[in-house]
Parts: structure tokens; sequence; C-alpha cells
């Protein structure tokens, strides 16, 4: 009789495992981490230029010097007229931004600019924005005193309507 443990081979240790490829959950995982990180990207790309054009007009309002003594050695209700136009097309322009679906902001006048400029601030602040978009209209066709408030108004409007 011949020992059996003669007929055995020698143990041979199976092959590493890899690490390539991946299994199909990883694969997943990568490539749904993948989109939301560009998901995520586009979105904070949208969102800084909707808001740069909020911070450009806070720029652009600063830039509008009240006080111009040149232009008002001239005719200072020239130069009060001026600026009103000034913040006001500032104005338009912003709110044609931030409202695209209201396609009449351009042609708005008066009391319809009035009512618009106040329907779009918080409750809170409708009393003086009445106050102060009355005088911003008014100040297009003759000399303000109270440019310092209008132009705190202006940036009041920037700030809480965007």
């Amino acid at each position: 009789m011949t020992n059996p443990l003669h007929a055995l081979k020698d143990i041979h240790t199976p092959a590493a495992i890899s690490s390539w490829p991946p299994a199909p959950g990883w694969i997943l995982l990568t490539i749904i981490t993948l989109v939301v990180i560009i998901i995520f990207l586009y979105y904070l790309k949208k969102r800084f230029h909707y808001y740069q054009a909020k911070s450009q007009a806070l720029k652009i309002l600063e830039t509008i010097n009240p006080v111009n003594h040149s232009a008002q050695k001239k005719s200072p209700a020239q130069a009060y007229t001026n600026h009103a136009q000034a913040y006001n097309a500032l104005l338009k322009r912003v709110a044609q931004h931030y409202f695209p679906n209201e396609s009449n902001i351009a042609t708005l006048s008066e009391k319809r600019w009035v009512e618009f400029l106040v329907s779009k601030l918080p409750e809170k602040y409708k009393k003086l924005a009445n106050i102060q978009a009355n005088n911003l209209v008014t100040s297009l066709y003759r000399p303000i005193k109270t440019e310092t408030e209008l132009r705190q108004f202006i940036r009041l409007w920037i700030k809480e309507c965007l």
C-alpha cells in the first residue's frame, strides 16, 4: 500500500486581490461625487455672476459724486437733475437684471415706477420707500436738497430687494 500523503500536491496560495478594477459600487460613488461637485461649482459660478451686478451697482452708486462743484457753479439745478437721472438709470438697470420677467421696467415712469420700487421692498421699509421713491421721481424735474437720503434709499433698495 502506498502512502496517500505522497499523492497530495503542494499548497498554492491564491493570487493577491488587485485594487483595479474597482468594485461597481466605488465606480458609482466616484461618478456621483464628481457630478455633485460639478453641479456645486456651476451653482457657485451662477450665484457669483448673479450677485456681481449687485456689488457693481453699489460701486457705481458710490462713483456718482453728489457734490460736483464745477457742475454746480454753472447750474446747481442741472447738477442735481443729472445725479437724479444717474440714480434712476442705475435703479432701472439693476431692476432689469434682477427682474427679467417684468419686461416693461424700462418704460415705467413716475407713479408706476414708484409703485414698482415700493412693491419690491420688504413691508417694514414701504412707508419710507414711498416717500423716497417719490423724491427720486420728482428730482428728475426739479432740484432736491435731500440727495444723501436719496442715496441711502437707493442703497437700501439694492441691498434689500436683490
